[in-house]
């Protein structure tokens, strides 16, 4: 919060717009930020959507209990009724 309280960090501003570089660009993160930039919601979603558990996305680590995530998982999430 002290980065927001000097105006280095933006709640409101999407994520992928505040990213130097995609997401799916960063090693660490590249198979699972693949899947969560497949949903539409990604561009939208800002920081405080998820610091209020807020976004919509889905938690890609729990969707498979194998731990293998895929197309497949993204399919079986956005086939769950959610009011969006």
């Amino acid at each position: 919060m002290q980065l927001v309280e000097r105006g280095e960090f933006n709640l409101d501003l999407p994520i992928a717009q505040q990213l130097p570089q995609p997401l799916d660009s960063y090693e660490p993160y590249r198979d699972k930020a693949s899947l969560l930039m497949q949903d539409p919601t990604w561009l939208s979603v800002t920081p405080r959507m998820c610091f209020n558990h807020t976004s919509g996305l889905a938690n890609f680590a729990d969707i498979e209990p194998t731990g293998q995530e895929d197309a497949s998982a993204l399919q079986a999430w956005h086939a769950i009724p959610l009011f969006r």
